[in-house]
């Protein structure tokens, strides 16, 4: 959100990617590193969680890389959208603990 509020758009999906990816490797007990949108359903696999977890997660991963690596930056809304989303999905997951 400091990034957000700055107007700081690479660093802000960076900081999302980065928060995701710990994120998911300490929760499913992965090494971070190597976690990607392409990783996900292999992460998620037999956990009993909604079925749109793992869309949600890949698409957000999908746009961090989209604005860190390509020319074109998301505007502010929807960066604002993007960490709105993250925080949703974490919060669900926390809620979803086997």
């Amino acid at each position: 959100e400091d990034f957000l509020s700055r107007n700081m758009h690479r660093e802000c999906y960076d900081a999302v990617f980065k928060t995701l990816r710990e994120y998911l490797g300490n929760r499913f007990h992965v090494p971070s590193g190597g976690i990607t949108a392409g990783a996900v359903d292999d992460i998620l696999k037999d956990k009993k969680l909604a079925a749109d977890t793992g869309v949600r997660l890949k698409h957000i991963m999908e746009l961090c890389d989209m604005a860190r690596y390509a020319p074109a930056v998301l505007d502010t809304a929807q960066m604002k959208e993007l960490v709105r989303e993250l925080k949703e999905v974490i919060d669900y997951l926390e809620r979803h603990k086997e």
